[in-house]
């Protein structure tokens, strides 16, 4: 099957910069995805944590990159992550990802984030950081494990 999400003549995600070569696409994104995160922090989405609400911090992330942001992927993929070794996880079928992130995001919003102690915030973020992996098999937002903390700091402020 074709990636529509790749050029045609190399391996690169389509971007609205027009960048073909993959390491200059991956810092390009990294410079703009921690620019719209700064923006984040300080201004949240206001929303209730639901699949519409992810879908909304996607695109607020890399809208200035992709034209797609913010949208659920409509072919199954598979990515080496270099978080884990390079080795991919298993993503969700495109039928799948609304179910399985509304169920992720009931996890996450079930957590009890504000008022914690340093122990019981540490269990709480390793439990958060575990569902927001599970959720970036809905939805990959690039490089999760930032993505993560905006996202969590977002919800404690919630």
């Amino acid at each position: 099957m074709k990636d529509p999400y790749l050029y045609d003549d190399c391996p690169v995600l389509r971007n609205k910069l027009g960048i073909r070569d993959a390491d200059s696409l991956d810092k390009a994104e990294v410079d703009f995805s921690c620019n719209a995160l700064k923006e984040l922090v300080s201004s949240p989405i206001a929303g209730k944590y639901d699949f519409e609400h992810l879908c909304a911090y996607h695109e607020a992330i890399f809208s200035d990159v992709y034209d797609w942001a913010g949208e659920p992927r409509t072919i199954p993929i598979e990515k080496q992550e270099a978080v884990i070794g390079h080795m991919s996880i298993a993503y969700a079928k495109p039928n799948n990802i609304e179910t399985e992130a509304i169920e992720v995001l009931k996890k996450m919003n079930s957590m009890n984030w504000n008022g914690l102690s340093l122990d019981d915030y540490q269990t709480q973020s390793s439990c958060g950081s575990t569902t927001w992996l599970v959720c970036g098999r809905c939805i990959p937002l690039g490089r999760e494990y930032k993505n993560y903390d905006s996202f969590r700091q977002s919800i404690c402020r919630g």
